[in-house]
């Protein structure tokens, strides 16, 4: 059991640097891939990876005029997609590197032709095998997917450097510098927070999630992955646009609602839930990315780390919650334990 201590918050710090350092090889991989010829990206991934993916489709369509598609691997092998070729760069991510959906879609991918970028959290790998190029990112938060977020930025960062729609890239790269320091002083903030989650809510039969704009991947992603998959608890993940439409009539006094709340301009829908809610329900909990200082973060990219920012911070719940529930988060009964 790992609850937050100096010794974990400075094994924290040095890894996530470690990650950051991973800038000047994801550099050369995206001058690599980015060549005259190639005409659009594709973010492939399954679950979780796609969801954390989210995010950066969010920062594509506010920052980019790029042709971006993000794709589920197991629905692209049924459906495939027209815009896919050989002038195609295609970025995935696995943790496991064994991913079964992501290697039948690399099988597809590779013989249309069109060039693949991974992030990789296990070496030697089959994935690691099959694709051009790849970044190998070890040393990881085992409760939370900071270091996934942070390879990203990295990659899109420097991917619309590239093109020429990112002219502070090299501002924003300082910023990037300060987030192990940041996130471990979120994760200090947080550890209270869960903590006291997990005291009030962990015997709750339901929790509704909900957050908007570049937020929402990283909602559905923690309501999914960990307090469903890991956890067995019925989870239900809303964006906070769709809320209204359905969502609210399931609130009452005995509700837990948890709302997610980021810095972007999705902020004022999320406002109108969080009234509302605590109107109807005595059971809200809110996570605001503004109640984090993030000291050395340029006040203009605050926004933009909002998903890694709540990453973070729900990860400290996931040690609380595993101890109180006895339910280890490893433990599967279905996932990769039987056939399906």
């Amino acid at each position: 059991m790992e609850f937050l201590t100096e010794e974990f918050l400075a094994e924290y710090v040095e890894k996530m640097a470690k990650t950051v350092a991973l800038r000047k090889q994801v550099e050369a991989i995206v001058d690599k891939v980015m060549t005259p010829d190639k005409k659009n990206l594709f973010l492939l991934g399954i679950g979780g990876t796609i969801a954390i993916m989210q995010p950066f489709m969010y920062m594509f369509k506010k920052m980019s005029d790029a042709p971006v598609y993000a794709e589920n691997a197991a629905e692209l092998m049924e459906t495939g997609n027209r815009n896919l070729g050989k002038d195609s760069v295609v970025f995935l991510m696995s943790d496991s590197g064994n991913t079964k959906e992501i290697i039948e879609a690399l099988k597809m991918i590779k013989e249309i032709g069109a060039v693949t970028a991974a992030g990789i959290g296990s070496p030697n790998t089959k994935i690691e095998s099959m694709v051009d190029h790849s970044v190998l990112y070890l040393n990881k938060d085992p409760f939370s997917a900071d270091a996934d977020y942070i390879l990203q930025y990295l990659f899109f960062a420097y991917y619309l450097e590239k093109r020429g729609e990112f002219p502070d890239y090299q501002k924003f790269c300082k910023s990037l510098e300060h987030l192990p320091q940041a996130m471990a002083e979120v994760k200090k903030k947080a550890e209270g927070q869960g903590k006291e989650f997990v005291k009030k809510y962990r015997k709750e039969p339901y929790h509704i999630f909900t957050g908007g704009g570049n937020t929402w991947g990283e909602v559905y992603c923690y309501a999914m992955c960990v307090l469903e998959e890991m956890q067995w608890i019925r989870t239900k993940s809303v964006t906070s646009s769709d809320f209204f439409h359905g969502t609210m009539e399931l609130v009452d006094e005995d509700t837990h609602v948890v709302i997610i709340k980021g810095e972007d301009e999705s902020r004022v829908v999320t406002d109108r839930i969080e009234k509302f809610c605590s109107t109807y329900s005595s059971k809200v909990t809110v996570y605001d990315t503004k109640d984090y200082e993030l000291a050395g973060i340029a006040e203009e990219y605050r926004s933009m780390f909002s998903p890694l920012v709540i990453c973070a911070a729900l990860g400290r719940i996931n040690p609380h919650m595993e101890y109180a529930t006895g339910h280890s988060l490893s433990f599967r009964r279905y996932y990769k334990v039987v056939e399906y």
